[in-house]
């Protein structure tokens, strides 16, 4: 994703239609990447839900809109928001998810759209 260039102070929030599921397992925490920063943690749920980076630079919130499998699974929209200071003017942003090492079978997905 191309980002704009911003002025100082400003944030920029970056959105995408994304699922969680299984909700019926163990919990578990997924991590946030920006790069090679890690940003925050966040969970499977049913709600609408924002998790903060422990500074509270950055936030996600997920606006859960449909029903999945049964009513196990959340597909919605995730919306992060960080300081533009953390984005490259022009460059692209690069985020990555890392999966807990647990015995849970909860599970996070971003669907592919136009």
């Amino acid at each position: 994703m191309l980002l704009p260039v911003v002025a100082a102070g400003a944030r920029h929030t970056i959105r995408w239609v994304a699922a969680l599921g299984w909700i019926s397992e163990p919990a578990a925490e997924f991590q946030l990447l920006l790069g090679d920063r890690p940003l925050l943690k966040f969970g499977v749920t049913h709600e609408p839900t924002t998790w903060k980076s422990g500074d509270g630079a950055a936030t996600l919130r997920f606006t859960p809109k449909g029903i999945e499998a049964g009513g196990a699974d959340r597909s919605g929209i995730m919306e992060l928001t960080v300081p533009a200071a953390m984005l490259e003017p022009g460059g692209k942003a690069r985020l990555r998810v890392l999966a807990p090492q647990t015995g849970s079978q909860r599970w996070f997905g971003i669907y592919r759209y136009p």
